[in-house]
């Protein structure tokens, strides 16, 4: 029976990629979390989520070589004349150095599985929305499918939180204990997943709030501001400190650069808070505590990033230690367990520690994972994102148009990204992967559009 649902959703998306292949992937965007539904073609394990990307990918392939009547030539001499999009070159980069990490791995199944999830299929999606919104016409509903997406991850991790059902870690479904993890299996993955859907959702919300010219707009207005709050609530119940952090400092620089009324807010927010700092000694305590990782989770991963540079200085610093392969690689310099101390009373306990998939850094995941080259493209991948954000955000700033907040919106959710990545993970997951070069796809399309002119 499962089978046949299967094979009659790969057909009905099939035919949606092939007659409206926008709104093939606005479906692709809201069924992110797809991921979770795993099942087997023959002997390759393979997700709903892939399944969609391939199938359209290979409508929209099918339909660019019969447009072109079959013939490789003439469909390279109209790409010579089309204007080059951003991350052409580092595309087969990252391609060429994961793969080079999938051969240091071994060339195990595990590690060409990974590739496939976290690399190969997310820069296809990043080619199929260049291609299908090349004009900037139908882009919206991207957004406004990042917003039922977060919806529905909220809905379910409030539900959880407020009732304990649907929690399968008896710990997390605990009264005392509870945190929310939605459809996932843990709550911090709420927060990787919420944070850079949020700043791209409020954009949106502030631009249709700010051209409500009709009844029917204020309510979509409304509701865009409504999904934000629930998005906030379900991020509190996860408890993913990563995330509220990235969520606070990302609203906080948002409000920052919108405008001069909004930065005034911002900036007595910032002097507020560093009053507080010196006034109450409680929260004085709790910011000092957080940031200088004096808590339990962050000496964990002190200890944690410790010995992840000590195995890279040794004989990992050039090639890492291969896609999927952090865990065998990190084992002889791992400690079964450090003595915690609390820097309150001064006391010490010892507490064992685990061998994670990943060092919960944002520049460690990808060095481990890709070595030196892989870290230098990523970290040149997220810098030229946010300058080509806020280059179309001043674009627009200066020309009056009206996706401005949408733009700074998209720099933010880089912004949260870097946040939570220095304590977390907040790519090497197949939904994070594939978001990570959707935000990238659409920050380049936003620059097209500026080149082009043919902004809003």
């Amino acid at each position: 029976m499962i089978s046949f649902l299967i094979f009659v959703f790969a057909i009905f998306y099939l035919l949606l990629s092939l007659k409206r292949l926008d709104w093939a992937l606005a479906l692709l965007v809201l069924g992110l979390p797809s991921y979770l539904l795993r099942f087997d073609i023959g002997v390759l394990p393979t997700t709903i989520l892939e399944l969609m990307i391939l199938i359209a990918f290979g409508a929209w392939l099918y339909q660019t070589i019969c447009r072109h009547g079959f013939k490789l030539g003439r469909y390279w001499k109209y790409r010579l004349l089309r204007q080059p999009y951003p991350f052409r070159y580092v595309l087969v980069l990252v391609l060429i150095i994961s793969f080079v990490s999938v051969g240091v791995a071994g060339f195990s199944l595990s590690s060409l599985g990974l590739w496939r999830a976290y690399f190969f299929e997310p820069i296809m999606v990043f080619i199929l929305f260049i291609n299908a919104f090349k004009r900037q016409k139908g882009v919206e509903k991207i957004f406004v499918a990042m917003a039922i997406s977060l919806l529905a991850v909220s809905l379910l991790a409030i539900y959880q939180y407020t009732t304990g059902k649907l929690i399968a870690n008896p710990f997390w479904a605990g009264l005392e204990t509870r945190r929310a993890v939605s459809f996932f299996g843990y709550p911090n993955a709420v927060g990787l997943y919420i944070a850079p859907l949020f700043f791209v959702v409020l954009g949106l919300a502030i631009k249709r709030f700010k051209y409500r010219n009709t009844f029917p707009k204020f309510i979509y207005a409304l509701s865009l501001f409504g999904v934000l709050a629930l998005a906030l609530l379900a991020v509190y119940t996860a408890k993913s400190e990563g995330a509220l952090l990235a969520l606070a400092f990302g609203l906080w620089l948002y409000f920052l650069l919108y405008n001069r009324k909004t930065r005034i807010v911002s900036l007595a927010l910032a002097s507020a808070a560093i009053v507080a700092l010196f006034v109450f000694p409680p929260f004085n305590h709790y910011v000092l505590e957080k940031a200088q990782l004096r808590d339990l989770s962050g000496q964990i991963r002190k200890q944690q990033w410790s010995e992840t540079m000590t195995m890279l200085q040794d004989d990992h610093w050039f090639l890492g230690s291969g896609l999927n392969n952090y865990q065998a690689a990190i084992a002889p310099y791992h400690k079964e367990g450090i003595d915690i101390k609390n820097y309150t009373n001064g006391t010490t306990f010892w507490q064992p520690v685990e061998i994670y998939l990943y060092p919960h850094n944002f520049f460690l995941n990808f060095w481990v994972e890709l070595g030196i080259a892989g870290l230098l493209v990523f970290s040149w991948v997220a810098v030229k994102y946010l300058f080509l954000a806020f280059r179309s955000f001043k674009y627009q700033t200066k020309n009056k148009k009206r996706n401005r907040a949408v733009v700074l919106g998209l720099a933010m959710a880089m912004v949260a990204i870097l946040v939570q990545g220095m304590v977390d993970v907040p790519y090497f997951k197949n939904d994070l992967a594939v978001m990570f070069w959707i935000l990238v796809s659409l920050v380049s399309l936003f620059s097209l559009y500026r080149q082009q002119k043919t902004y809003e």
